[in-house]
């Protein structure tokens, strides 16, 4: 038995942590997919919580998961297409940017992907290099993403849905490292720099749009309002998900040696900093890229040694 072999055993052997946190594990991990031949990463729920979406070593390609049957689709296999994807609310499609090369040259493809029918169609024409990714409008008709200057806003060639709350005319997305406020023009109406000078990644929106997630680069994981104020500083971390509610940030904790991780964990932490744990606490396990599932009982995540996609029951004290 390999030495990787022997690690996810015990992995799977470790009794549930219970502690003062709202939230703890509720059972052991489980593996989905990948740690064999294939090698998996970057987890995303559907918004029905049904399916689980991923991608293959280099961001190569999309696949989609039933947790409930087993059965893996295979969306698209071009390149870049797994970085930054992201489902449309109503669950039927997927949004990616994909990317293909001409000699040097980067050229990047916006390309909406339906689900039932395994169509596929580019909503933007090949263009050189977008610097952002994409995102829905709250009613899935349009897809916005950073080009090279300005924010693109792109017809999905969806009919759409209604949002379940008035939708806003606001766009967030990152600009050269500062929080960007746009109109569904694409016209940027506001920067956000609530650390003066400092650069920023990772945004990430609450299900009600009311505030956002953020890295800072060289420093914290931070959250605050959707217009700037409320900054509340939550200590080392990166990849921010939200809860189903948005009462609460999913995130990991890593720490490497300059060359390759040296260890990760998944944290969950209050948005006001408050009752931080660590649901996973392995020390030979790099746990990263967690997600909360819609039905808010359980986070997926990869293994990043193992190039696997686990899932984990948790429950709320």
């Amino acid at each position: 038995m390999s030495a990787k072999h022997v690690v996810l055993i015990s992995f799977l052997l470790i009794p549930s942590v219970q502690g003062w946190s709202g939230w703890n594990r509720a059972g052991a991990p489980r593996k989905l997919v990948g740690g064999q031949e294939q090698s998996y990463l970057r987890p995303v729920w559907s918004p029905q919580g049904d399916l689980i979406a991923f991608t293959g070593t280099g961001y190569q390609g999309i696949q989609v998961l039933d947790p409930a049957t087993g059965e893996i689709k295979q969306i698209t296999d071009e390149r870049a297409a797994g970085f930054g994807f992201c489902w449309s609310h109503d669950g039927s499609a997927i949004a990616a940017r994909t990317a293909r090369y001409e000699k040097r040259r980067r050229l990047n493809d916006v390309k909406v992907f339906e689900l039932a029918t395994g169509k596929f169609w580019s909503i933007s024409g090949t263009r050189s290099r977008f610097k952002g990714v994409p995102r829905w409008t709250k009613d899935d008709r349009a897809v916005y993403i950073l080009g090279k200057r300005q924010v693109q806003v792109l017809e999905s060639g969806l009919p759409g849905v209604a949002p379940a709350e008035p939708a806003s005319d606001r766009l967030y997305l990152l600009k050269t490292g500062k929080i960007a406020v746009g109109e569904s023009s694409g016209t940027v109406i506001q920067m956000l720099d609530p650390l003066a000078g400092r650069r920023y990644l990772n945004l990430s929106l609450s299900p009600d749009g009311s505030k956002m997630a953020f890295e800072v680069v060289g420093g914290n994981l931070h959250v605050m309002n959707v217009d700037g104020t409320g900054l509340v500083d939550l200590g080392a971390g990166f990849r921010p998900g939200w809860s189903p509610a948005g009462k609460w940030i999913i995130y990991q904790v890593s720490e490497d040696d300059g060359h390759a991780f040296t260890s990760s964990d998944v944290f969950v932490i209050k948005t006001d900093g408050s009752e931080k744990t660590n649901l996973t606490q392995t020390a030979d396990i790099y746990e990263m890229n967690p997600a909360w599932s819609p039905t808010a009982d359980r986070i997926a995540f990869d293994v990043g040694e193992a190039g696997a996609i686990y899932v984990m029951d948790i429950e709320q004290n």
